[in-house]
């Protein structure tokens, strides 16, 4: 499953992320708001490896989005779904700290410019 935006593409994480996912997961100032910390990178190769097994909407099961750039491909953050049950979804969103405050998730009614 892929969704992409004008400057973002959803998508599976992949092995070749585990770097760039630990590194900003493990950052202690984005830690402190995160259920889900990695020890190392390892850590983090595994929750990409355990995330392939997700079906997607599976009551109780979380499922992980990479936020990857567009122009880059670079991986920007991830975005979670848990789906605690038939009738009800939570969302988390976790940037790595270079990629806050540049309007990724920018809400504009469609059809306006930015004027």
């Amino acid at each position: 499953m892929e969704l992409t935006t004008p400057r973002l593409r959803l998508d599976r994480l992949r092995a070749a992320a585990a770097a760039a996912l630990f590194a900003y997961r493990a950052d202690p100032t984005m830690a402190r708001f995160q259920g889900w910390r990695p020890g190392a990178i390892e850590d983090a190769a595994r929750f990409i490896e355990q995330q392939r097994g997700i079906a997607f909407g599976a009551p109780g099961s979380w499922f992980q989005f990479a936020l990857r750039r567009r122009d880059s491909g670079e991986l920007a953050g991830d975005l979670g779904l848990h789906f605690v049950d038939e009738a009800a979804v939570e969302l988390g969103i976790a940037l790595a700290p270079a990629q806050q405050g540049r309007e990724w998730a920018e809400l504009r009614a469609p059809g306006a410019d930015r004027g």
